[in-house]
């Protein structure tokens, strides 16, 4: 009789919890600063900083992506772009042809945010020079569901 009042009670004091946090069953909506919180959307000296940045984080449908681009009263910020290629064959080549820009070269914001509305694969990458070939893309897989993730809103 103990055991089933002791699993009772864990029960109830876990749906008590969800319901006093509903970030702890929240579906998407966490930011992500691509490449970490200090981080500034260039050319990094590891080429594969950004996809093992990528492989760290958990990205599921709801989530933003958020590319830290620099203060816009310098030149830095028109010197990349945020560019979704549209398929692995297109990242792979670096070829944004038929791709989503997200920062034209005129504008010039701190940050660009990218919604990540639906599960898959999405690959993004800058289009400047020869910056995505020097490590400056990544792709992520994005999920339905969280898999145990409790994260910032």
């Amino acid at each position: 009789m103990e055991m089933k009042w002791l699993g009772f009670l864990l029960v109830s004091v876990a749906l008590l919890l969800l319901q006093l946090n509903p970030a702890l069953c929240q579906r998407g909506q966490i930011s992500h600063v691509v490449g970490g919180e200090s981080n500034i959307w260039a050319v990094q000296g590891d080429p594969t900083f950004y996809q093992t940045w990528a492989y760290s984080q958990q990205f599921i449908a709801g989530d933003k992506l958020e590319f830290h681009m620099g203060p816009s009263t310098t030149k830095y910020t028109s010197e990349h772009t945020v560019v979704e290629y549209p398929d692995n064959k297109s990242f792979m080549e670096c070829n944004p042809s038929g791709g989503m820009k997200f920062l034209q070269e005129s504008e010039m914001p701190e940050i660009v945010i990218v919604d990540l509305p639906s599960p898959g694969m999405f690959y993004f990458g800058c289009s400047k020079q020869d910056y995505c070939t020097r490590g400056q893309r990544f792709f992520i897989k994005v999920s339905s569901a969280p898999v145990g993730r409790i994260g910032k809103k």
